[in-house]
């Protein structure tokens, strides 16, 4: 095996003339290549086995070259493996917290609820933004902004008067008639 540095060549002695040579990534990675550096895949479904993220893979793959049904057909069993692999994975995480249980140890118990649970990292007040679009950093600046927002909310100003809805509100007589029913009930609720 080589080393995997020897694709940077061979620097001068001088570290001014070494980094005045230009090496961009491109070359870098491509001369990397050659070696076949095993890269780890970012995983965001932790209970996928790598068979099942092989086949997320060949699926992008006949996407991408637009072989339609090859990626119909690997959807539905990507499908299917990934719901045997979730359900391979609770059902380890059950037989652990069922082991802590029969040696009266709850930690696994408890390990296995907050990987279920996951992190829950939430502000209470979650992000309060001030009327010129900056984000509020404290708690006194949270509140000052919750009643600046109530103020201009709740705190009209005037309206100006209009003659013609003043004249129509006195010309409109109310169009309700109350039967002897509303009153029977009415009187029976007081």
């Amino acid at each position: 095996m080589e080393n995997a540095f020897s694709a940077l060549g061979d620097l001068p002695e001088d570290p001014k003339e070494a980094w005045s040579i230009t090496y961009t990534r491109y070359h870098i990675d491509n001369s990397c290549r050659k070696f076949n550096v095993p890269v780890k895949r970012a995983v965001c479904r932790f209970w996928l086995t790598t068979e099942t993220m092989d086949i997320i893979a060949q699926k992008k793959e006949a996407r991408l070259k637009g072989y339609h049904d090859e990626w119909k057909r690997l959807k539905g069993v990507y499908k299917a493996r990934s719901k045997v692999d979730l359900e391979h994975f609770y059902g380890k995480l059950a037989a652990e917290a069922e082991s802590g249980f029969r040696k009266n140890n709850l930690r696994p118990a408890y390990r296995t609820i907050e990987r279920l649970h996951g992190s829950t990292r939430s502000n209470a007040n979650g992000s309060v933004a001030r009327s010129d679009g900056s984000l509020c950093n404290t708690p006194a600046e949270i509140t000052e902004r919750w009643r600046e927002h109530y103020e201009n909310t709740l705190n009209h100003s005037n309206v100006t008067p209009s003659a013609d809805l003043d004249d129509f509100a006195d010309s409109v007589t109310p169009d309700v008639t109350v039967s002897e029913d509303v009153h029977i009930y009415a009187a029976r609720i007081y």
